[in-house]
């Protein structure tokens, strides 16, 4: 084997331990996405086609959490089965990346040293464990692996495309693309302008591109057919319009429904019921058979909304997003400043556009920037772009064959970085093992079921549900909320202790909805002979 060859898999094998104990680190961790995607993987092994087209969750991880569920069938180790397919995707993503970075440098015609080919390859995988590791994580159970990984081997088909000209390269980026759109929606047009950008491409053969498009239609269209068809107008997902009005225009609550009239945002079709004022007491039973109806399926909740631009409200967005630009980078901004400093310094301006304006991926990657900075930016949601980003942009200052200061320069930003993800996952390990804050849902779910609690009982909660992962392993249907209408403050201030003097009536809004125990934390009840504590978790429940 190649001393290139043996580097390369010295850095395969590194990510692999990594993305391995911090899948270990997170095996028991949840969020309120994950429960969503969790509920939409069981109807699917159920045999329920309906999640397929949850016009607000992309269908194509439940799938992968189906296929997994279907050989782990026991709800009490779903977490964990979750868990293990982010492995696998987290590994999937490694085999891409490896594979663009390959397609990359194979592109690269120009003749490049051992040492230089070690201290790129180096940068990029310090590059790749960041995203994974830090700005997604495998902690959470979400798409986003998913999009790192297609995102990459995207990419990878791209130099492919441009170096050899392959009907087989077209044809599976178009599959390659379809697929990440039914991840997340917002791939869709970051799809449409990939194609843009490689139509601009001197290198890119126009044939190959037009039947790589047309593949990517016939892909796509039946499932925005089918969807558009099921929400009365054309649409590629309902979850960029909801998320504009609760990010963006704030005329609606995000976490306990809409009820609200008195704005321009519409007439709700599906308010929750407010059952009682003061503690505020809303029920959101309806039609929808999941852990967290409000959170399952927000488009039938939010059905009636209407967005509309407001200017300031997009210019004040616009801002918040840049300056969010900085924390979405994490650890890796000042090495990454210092470093790309190092290498400017020695480069021309001429030679600094020339490097840039070759590179179509520098581009996708501001477009994805552009794209979620209108609506919310997160790291997980722009982590394949931001590794695109910093590595075509380190590519483009350093020449080749890179100096010595340049390889000096390169070298020491992706030790800083790797020093990072290292601390990071250790961390977590050691978190894992000494912490219990994950274990209590775990207690708090076999706790209840020993109170006699079946499933598919309902339950209300007390404060918001969404972090009611408990009710996820118990099967248990959160049909009520106790003290939360959701806000600008965190419920701890908006929200104070239930007496059993304040908690009376309330029992008797909630019997009829054949509710069969109110849960929540022990810190925001006033506990009496009413309420029993769910072992060492930190919640409490009365029993009707």
């Amino acid at each position: 084997m190649s001393p290139r060859k043996i580097w390369i898999a010295s850095f395969c094998l590194l990510s692999i331990v990594l993305i391995s104990i911090a899948a270990w680190a997170g095996r028991l961790m949840m969020y309120p996405d994950g429960i969503s995607y969790l509920d939409m993987a069981d109807k699917l092994r159920n045999g329920d086609a309906t999640p397929l087209l949850n016009a607000y969750w992309s269908p194509l991880y439940p799938c992968l959490l189906a296929l997994m569920f279907k050989a782990f069938p026991d709800p009490a180790i779903q977490f964990q089965a979750a868990h293990f397919v982010n492995w696998l995707i987290g590994i999937g993503a490694l085999a891409s990346f490896t594979f663009f970075l390959i397609s990359y440098l194979y592109m690269k015609v120009t003749v490049d040293s051992l040492s230089s080919f070690r201290c790129r390859t180096a940068f990029a995988y310090a590059l790749f464990l960041w995203g994974a590791l830090e700005a997604i994580g495998l902690a959470g159970v979400g798409a986003d692996l998913c999009v790192m990984a297609l995102v990459f081997l995207a990419a990878g088909l791209c130099c492919r495309l441009q170096s050899s000209s392959s009907l087989t390269a077209a044809l599976l980026l178009a599959v390659t693309l379809s697929l990440a759109c039914f991840s997340k929606a917002a791939l869709i047009p970051l799809s449409m302008a990939l194609y843009v950008l490689l139509a601009l491409s001197r290198r890119m053969r126009m044939p190959l591109l037009a039947a790589s498009g047309v593949a990517f239609i016939v892909l796509l269209g039946p499932y925005v057919t089918a969807l558009s068809l099921q929400e009365h107008h054309f649409t590629i997902g309902e979850s960029g319009k909801l998320n504009y009005a609760w990010q963006v225009l704030k005329e609606a609550p995000q976490s306990a429904g809409w009820r609200d009239t008195s704005t321009e945002a519409g007439t709700p079709l599906h308010a929750p019921l407010l059952l009682n004022v003061d503690p505020p007491v809303i029920a959101f039973a309806g039609p929808i058979s999941a852990t967290n109806a409000l959170w399952y399926d927000p488009v039938y909740f939010y059905e009636g909304l209407r967005v509309r631009f407001d200017l300031r409200k997009q210019i004040a967005t616009l801002i918040h997003s840049a300056l969010a630009m900085r924390p979405a980078a994490g650890t890796i901004l000042f090495p990454l400043v210092a470093g790309l400093f190092v290498l400017g310094c020695r480069v021309t301006f001429r030679r600094v556009i020339d490097g840039l304006s070759k590179s179509i991926f520098l581009y996708w990657a501001i477009a994805a920037f552009g794209l979620y900075s209108l609506v919310v930016v997160e790291s997980r949601y722009i982590a394949a772009f931001l590794v695109l980003f910093w590595f075509v942009l380190y590519e483009s200052l350093a020449s080749l064959p890179l100096r010595s200061w340049s390889r000096a320069a390169i070298a020491a930003t992706a030790v800083c970085i790797l020093l990072f993800q290292n601390q990071g996952v250790l961390k977590a390990a050691g978190d894992s093992v000494t912490g219990a804050k994950a274990a209590a849902h775990f207690t708090a779910a076999k706790e209840l079921m020993q109170l006699g609690l079946k499933p598919g009982d309902s339950i209300a909660t007390v404060g918001s549900g969404f972090d009611a992962f408990y009710a996820k392993l118990a099967q248990l249907r959160i049909v009520a909320n106790v003290g939360y209408l959701s806000g600008p403050d965190p419920i701890d201030k908006q929200f104070r202790p239930l007496d059993d003097t304040t908690f009376a009536p309330i029992v008797d809004k909630l019997r009829p909805l054949q509710i069969k125990a109110v849960v929540g934390p022990c810190a925001y009840l006033t506990t009496g002979m009413r309420w029993a504590r769910l072992g060492d978790s930190g919640f409490c429940a009365t029993v009707f």
